[in-house]
C-alpha cells in the first residue's frame, strides 16, 4: 500500500487537477484507515459481549481466552491509530495548503 507521503512527492504542484486527485486519494487512504479501525472497535465491542456471557456462565477458560483476544485487538487498534495520527500529520500540510 503507498503511504501518503509517496502521494505528495509525486504530485505535479502546477496542476490543479493532479492536486485534487492526490486529495482525493490521500482521503481515500485516511477513511480506508478509519473504517478498519471502526471495524476493529466493533469486533472489541461483540468480544466483551461473548467475555460477559462466558462469566455469567462461569466459564472461566472462555473468559479467559476472549480477554485475549480483546486485548490483542485493542493493541492491534491502538498500533492503527498512532498510524493514523502520523498519516493525518503528513497529510495536513497539503490537504490545507492546496
Amino acid at each position: 500500500m503507498e503511504n501518503i507521503r509517496e502521494v505528495i512527492k509525486r504530485v505535479n504542484l502546477r496542476d490543479s487537477d493532479d492536486i485534487a486527485r492526490a486529495k482525493e486519494e490521500i482521503k481515500e487512504m485516511l477513511t480506508t484507515r478509519v473504517e478498519y479501525m471502526r471495524d476493529i472497535a466493533r469486533m472489541c465491542e461483540q468480544g466483551a459481549e461473548v467475555l460477559i456471557s462466558a462469566l455469567e456462565q462461569n466459564d472461566l477458560r472462555n473468559a479467559k481466552d476472549m480477554c485475549e483476544t480483546i486485548v490483542r485487538e485493542a493493541n492491534n487498534l491502538i498500533t492503527k491509530g498512532v498510524d493514523l495520527r502520523r498519516g493525518l500529520e503528513e497529510a495536513e500540510p497539503f490537504l490545507e495548503g492546496f
